[in-house]
């Protein structure tokens, strides 16, 4: 968060005319009373012990601010799901590439993914358009966890999530292959967190050349 208001202080000082601030849709957080599409008017509840998902808020928030404060400044703020594509390096990538997935019993949420090539088409259109605004950049359609699992030739640590979390806690304390991420990761693998791109589309004519599946399957093919 630090790192994002002194980058953002400094490029007001600069003068700079447009900035493009990357969130990610974990910012809505996984809940259970999550509505079937996230909008961008829906609130931001990024649980908060993720630090992921609440750094997405917090710079959010701090964004909110500061764009009224410099008038002068274009700011564009989007929300992407997990980007992947044959050259994702990011912890959520990786751990696609564990033995095993977390899969809590009882829960198979679906998850969004956005090909790297529609990501950098989506923030072109941002950049050269020189739009503001708040957008969620997503890819068509979506895949389950266990679908995941079946593509990626792995299995998943199917056990209650009361049993998951302190197993989740002793392989990241242990630096076991598990997740980069700490337990409090686990609500993304239990509730939903789905976003809707329909204003990306509308608002830009962003129409993403690649679904969740192709983007899924272009990553595994990185590195099978």
């Amino acid at each position: 968060m630090e790192s994002a208001r002194r980058l953002l202080t400094a490029a007001s000082l600069a003068g700079v005319e447009h900035l493009l601030v990357a969130s990610s849709t974990m910012a809505y957080g996984a809940h259970p009373d999550n509505p079937p599409r996230l909008s961008e008017e829906s609130p931001l509840r990024g649980n908060r012990r993720f630090p992921h998902a609440a750094d997405a808020v917090e710079v959010e928030r701090f964004v909110a601010g500061f764009a009224p404060r410099n008038p002068g400044m274009r700011v564009a703020v989007i929300r992407p799901c997990v980007v992947l594509g044959p050259h994702a390096t990011h912890f959520l990538a990786r751990m696609f590439q564990q033995p095993v997935l977390p899969l809590p019993a009882g829960a198979d949420p679906a998850w969004q993914f956005i090909h790297e090539d529609d990501f950098a088409t989506a923030c072109r259109l941002i950049l050269e358009g020189r739009r503001e605004g708040i957008w969620n950049l997503v890819g068509s359609g979506m895949l389950r966890l266990s679908e995941c699992a079946a593509r990626l030739g792995i299995r998943g640590a199917r056990m209650p999530a009361p049993l998951l979390r302190p197993a989740w806690w002793l392989a990241w304390r242990l630096g076991i292959p598990f997740s980069e991420a700490p337990p409090a990761m686990l609500p993304f693998f239990r509730w939903p967190w789905i976003a809707d791109g329909a204003k990306a589309e509308r608002e830009l004519g962003f129409v993403p050349r690649h679904g969740s599946a192709e983007a899924f399957d272009a990553f595994l093919k990185s590195f099978t």
